[in-house]
Order: C-alpha cells, then sequence, then structure tokens
C-alpha cells in the first residue's frame, strides 16, 4: 500500500494540494491477542484512534482493556484531525508539527506512542518496487528474448 499512497501524495503536492503524509505505528494491547506476533500495527487500526474509539462507551465500543496509552494516542489523533478540519492544516497547540510533503524531503509523520517527523517512507522497499525490479524484469526479458532467438 506504501508505493501508492506516495505515489498518489506526489501528484497532489505536483498541482499544489496541500498533503500532510502518515504513518500510523502505535500497537494498541487490545490487538495484541488476536494477530501474530509480527503484525505490529494493521491497516485501519488508526480508525478507531482517529474517531474517539477509546472513548466509546455506548452500543458501539472497542471491546478489550483500554489502557491510559491508549486514551493518550487517542487524544493524540483526535486533536490532529479535529485541528486539520478546523484549519486545513493538523498543526496546533501541544502538537508536534506536522510538516507538508513534498517530493524532496518526503516529510512524514510516525503517529505512535511518540509523533516524529520521518523522511521517505519505506525507502527500502520503494526503490525495490520502483527500481531493482523493474530493471530485473527488463533484464530477464531481455535474456528470454535472447534465448528465444
Amino acid at each position: 500500500m506504501t508505493l501508492p499512497v506516495i505515489e498518489v501524495a506526489g501528484y497532489h503536492t505536483d498541482v499544489g494540494v496541500p498533503v500532510y503524509m502518515y504513518e500510523f505505528v502505535y500497537s494498541a494491547d487490545i490487538h495484541k491477542s488476536n494477530r501474530p506476533s509480527f503484525v505490529k500495527t494493521d491497516h485501519g487500526d488508526d480508525v478507531g484512534f482517529m474517531f474517539g474509539g477509546c472513548f466509546w462507551n455506548g452500543r458501539t465500543r472497542i471491546i478489550g482493556n483500554i489502557t491510559k496509552e491508549d486514551e493518550r494516542v487517542c487524544r493524540t489523533m483526535m486533536s490532529y484531525w479535529a485541528s486539520f478540519i478546523r484549519t486545513g492544516t493538523p498543526n496546533g497547540p501541544g502538537l508536534v508539527n506536522w510538516p507538508l510533503y513534498d517530493r524532496q524531503k518526503q516529510e512524514y509523520m510516525e503517529l505512535g506512542q511518540a509523533q516524529t517527523v520521518r523522511q521517505n517512507l519505506k525507502k527500502d522497499r520503494v526503490h525495490f518496487a520502483t527500481v531493482t525490479l523493474p530493471q530485473r524484469l527488463e533484464q530477464m526479458a531481455a535474456a528470454a528474448a535472447k534465448a528465444a532467438n
């Protein structure tokens, strides 16, 4: 999923649309019992935190033990999204500054127990998919064409 996200972020920035990219890396205790140990954070885990799932107590609720750390991460996520809705930028009082994404710096926010600005999301995997793999496929096709002649 990373490569399409980076490509679309680049397309948007190319036409002047502000982009704020992030990777959610917080591993909540409630998920640990129903996942293999190598899966720390899964696709969609951020959604419950963004919508305040740690505080739901009605008919819809997160089942499991919600820790104080879960609540803190939930409040941070809600603060970023609420600020974005109000102002068009996720930045606000008490929050780590979330930079605009651009193709040169490729900065994004890593959202976890701490919020950290990082660069080049999944750099090695992106390089493999965009450079190494196409080169290898081209070499294989050339070798197959040569063998066929």
